[in-house]
């Protein structure tokens, strides 16, 4: 595992970029500039973004903030309510 880390390593190094999104971009050929406009266009809904922690854990899990334990972070993270905003397609 060293060994492949330290040849992605020179890998990028050889690419001469320092930059930690550039090298992703360079290796994968994904555009985090899209993924950073799909958010910025999702959040200018306010009702999808303003929402506090309480009401999101009340509308993601159907539980009471003082129910949440450390565990239920993953699954309010993955927001599975929000599928239908971010098409596979796109």
């Amino acid at each position: 595992m060293r060994l492949e880390r330290l040849q992605r390593e020179e890998y990028i190094e050889s690419l001469g970029i320092e930059d930690y999104n550039a090298s992703f971009e360079a290796v994968t050929g994904y555009r985090s500039t899209r993924w950073q406009r799909a958010v910025s266009d999702f959040c200018a809904i306010p009702s999808r973004c303003g929402m506090t922690r309480s009401s999101a854990l009340k509308k993601s899990l159907g539980i009471k903030a003082s129910q949440a334990k450390r565990a239920d972070a993953l699954a309010l993270f993955r927001a599975s309510e929000y599928d239908d905003a971010f098409p596979a397609t796109r």
